[in-house]
């Protein structure tokens, strides 16, 4: 037989021995405490796991969303569109396409940014024109209107945008 000098060990021997003579087995309080906190860690870090994928995706469908719109414009605005080269052009010269019933539902809106004349580069065929009033995107009040333009566009929805540049040419 064991002696034990110290009486909370001897406590504890007598609980074990008489654990292991009924055949007991089980968890203490502490035991069961430690686990439900290790769970709950767990549990927490999968739910932030699943809020984080949730956000993203919906960052993504934004994002998609205002890929498109801005396709949509920059077709609008192509030298073979509907709207037709404007030389000597401003911000609103370019009337922007109304906005489809689809991306209004969106919330998505667009608008043209800055029309920037070309000021090295003449298309073959085409007569440098003289600009004398709103000459645009450069800080100049006149200059010449080579045929070339660079529109740039913002699509918008809601606190995202996106910017866009077109390069539109005078087809002769």
């Amino acid at each position: 037989m064991m002696r034990l000098s110290d009486p909370g060990r001897r406590a504890a021997a007598t609980l074990h021995s008489r654990r292991a003579r009924r055949g007991e087995a089980g968890l203490t309080l502490i035991e069961m405490l430690v686990a439900l906190a290790v769970i709950s860690v767990a549990v927490v870090g999968i739910a932030y796991g699943f809020s984080a994928v949730v956000r993203s995706s919906g960052e993504a469908q934004t994002q998609a969303s205002l890929d498109g719109a801005a396709r949509y414009v920059a077709d609008y605005l192509q030298p073979k569109a509907p709207v037709g080269y404007q030389a000597c052009a401003t911000t609103t010269t370019y009337p922007a396409p109304a906005v489809p019933a689809a991306y209004r539902d969106e919330g998505v809106s667009w608008a043209i940014t800055s029309v920037v004349e070309s000021s090295t580069m003449s298309l073959p065929g085409f007569s440098p024109q003289t600009c004398t009033t709103g000459f645009g995107g450069r800080g100049r009040t006149s200059g010449y209107d080579y045929g070339v333009q660079e529109i740039s566009i913002t699509v918008s929805k809601g606190s995202i945008s996106l910017g866009q540049v077109v390069w539109k040419e005078a087809v002769s």
